[in-house]
């Protein structure tokens, strides 16, 4: 499935959800920012075996803005367990909303089958 990453998280109502962007600033959460910082962070009660975290890495490698992201079947399941532990009901609802939806199949590489 492609997914546009630069996507932005809505809340309830529809309006952007804006977090900390420095000292006194704000920015959009975009669906980019949520898949970084979920397979990025780390989580004592679960930590990561080195595969994960090779796909974790290869995932965020891929992901360049402005530009589809190609994700396999296996990657998105990986990337919602993710944001299932980081995240709030939202931000997770969001992103299955994504991952759920319509979408392109792709190939092992997330290129375009």
């Amino acid at each position: 499935m492609r997914i546009n990453p630069d996507l932005i998280i809505v809340d309830y109502d529809g309006k952007p959800i804006e977090i900390p962007s420095g000292k006194d600033s704000t920015e959009k959460l975009t669906l980019r920012s949520v898949i970084i910082q979920a397979l990025n962070r780390m989580d004592q009660g679960k930590p990561l075996a080195a595969e994960q975290k090779n796909m974790a890495f290869q995932i965020c490698m891929r992901m360049q803005p402005g530009k589809p992201l190609g994700l396999k079947v296996d990657d998105m399941a990986f990337i919602k367990e993710r944001v299932a532990i980081f995240y709030n009901a939202l931000v997770y609802g969001r992103v299955g909303e994504v991952f759920d939806g319509p979408g392109e199949v792709v190939d092992e590489q997330g290129e375009k089958a």
